[in-house]
């Protein structure tokens, strides 16, 4: 069994750093896994991005009352995922 020697952390997701979130869900994820579906050609295409990055300010980075607050899990430095937690 291969055991992680890497840092883990988790951060807030903050307006600064949503964008390496999109990125790690880019990377590793269905759109359909990490947000509500989109109409359109299916995959990460420009309209896809727009909608998860609206969706994350829409919940989790409303200055006034957050739905939710979301957390970017980095292992090593390095964005891998995040998670919500209920406000």
């Amino acid at each position: 069994m291969h055991r992680n020697t890497e840092s883990v952390r988790l951060e807030a997701l903050t307006e600064d750093n949503l964008g390496l979130l999109l990125d790690a869900a880019v990377a590793d994820a269905d759109p359909l896994e990490v947000m509500p579906p989109v109409g359109g050609e299916p995959g990460w295409n420009a309209e896809c991005q727009r909608a998860f990055l609206e969706f994350h300010r829409g919940r989790a980075l409303l200055v006034d009352a957050p739905v939710e607050y979301t957390y970017l899990i980095v292992v090593g430095g390095r964005v891998v995922g995040g998670g919500p937690v209920a406000a």
